[in-house]
């Protein structure tokens, strides 16, 4: 079983603080297993899903052609959109410190044909959703499966989602089943896409004490972290405060700015689930500090790749039934 190292110093002895934000992460530690059972919880490969439910494919649409300049008639389309911009822009009379009526009329134009020349060059992914993971109840007490369902499974959708109409397919699907309802189950894996990899992964669920990154905090408590010792902050962020890797609940390890989104209840939103490309961090220090012990070298990655070092944050809200999902991805 993975263990992690313990922190090399005890960071709240430092900042008593941060005491208050001690929260328990469940770091999954996925490792590549070929033929596992499809009922177990496990990352990749054969879910345990009901054949007569056909396995979901993703027909949102993506907007790779509108960068495809290697296509005259594309190219073509582009400069004639830039010219016609620069005539909106020369008839607005918009430059700096114009009024801001022009200015938002302007803007809304240029919107408008941006908007236009997105829907004309989208096509739709027309691939099937990822197996990227499944839980029981079992295994994982605490996550909030609603009801008497039993079955936790995320799916997910590789490629690029824009912010298009409102019935436009999400990123990702989550489905809370109940065991015991489904007596035929699919027996073949759903086919990955062109250029994706995901390998089935058995997970070796840990228990840990971690912190936020210090982007999550306010200004001041910021200053204390770049105040304490060489590498300041940094150091607090690589080896004593949120794990990296693929984990339940906890903190997000944030790549860019700290970015929780809020439910349209009202209520901040909080972790879920962590799918990070990286399960041990970028630097030396990090993957000397988030390395298992009974692991002197890098395993075998799960293959789940979001961009150069991406991570995908799934988010819920504790208060709404459902419970109510947001996700959000983050790349370096």
């Amino acid at each position: 079983m993975p263990t992690t190292p313990k922190p090399p110093l005890d960071i709240v002895g430092h900042f008593e603080w941060l005491k208050e934000f001690a929260a328990t992460a469940i770091r999954l530690h996925p490792r590549r297993a070929a033929n596992l059972p499809v009922h177990i919880s496990k990352m990749g490969g054969l879910f345990f899903w009901p054949r007569a439910m056909p396995w979901p494919v993703c027909h949102a649409r993506d907007a790779q052609d509108l960068y495809d300049l290697s296509r005259p008639e594309k190219l073509d389309e582009l400069k004639a959109f830039l010219g016609h911009t620069y005539e909106l822009q020369r008839l607005s009379g918009f430059a700096a410190g114009s009024p801001a009526e022009p200015m938002r009329q302007w803007v809304t134009r240029q919107l408008g044909e941006v908007h236009e020349l997105d829907r004309r060059g989208r096509n739709g992914h027309c691939q099937p959703y990822l197996p990227l993971l499944q839980l029981r109840r079992e295994d994982f007490p605490t996550l909030p499966f609603p009801g008497d369902t039993d079955l936790f499974q995320v799916l997910w959708c590789p490629y690029i989602h824009f912010n298009g109409p409102p019935d436009e397919q999400p990123g990702f699907l989550v489905f809370w089943r109940r065991q015991a309802d489904i007596v035929d189950p699919l027996l073949t894996e759903p086919r990955l896409g062109d250029g994706v990899e995901l390998f089935e992964c058995r997970l070796h669920p840990e228990y840990i004490t971690e912190f936020p990154v210090s982007a999550s905090f306010e200004e001041h408590f910021r200053a204390d972290l770049d105040q304490w010792q060489s590498g300041g902050a940094h150091a607090y962020d690589d080896v004593l405060s949120a794990a990296p890797g693929v984990k339940l609940f906890g903190y997000p390890r944030w790549i860019d700015n700290a970015a929780t989104p809020f439910c349209i209840c009202g209520r901040m939103m909080k972790i879920l689930v962590t799918i990070d490309v990286d399960e041990f961090g970028a630097h030396p220090s990090s993957m000397e500090r988030w390395r298992p012990q009974e692991e002197p070298e890098r395993p075998l990655s799960h293959g789940f790749s979001l961009g150069d070092a991406g991570a995908l944050f799934l988010f819920h809200c504790p208060i709404c039934t459902g419970p109510r999902l947001q996700a959000l991805v983050q790349t370096a």
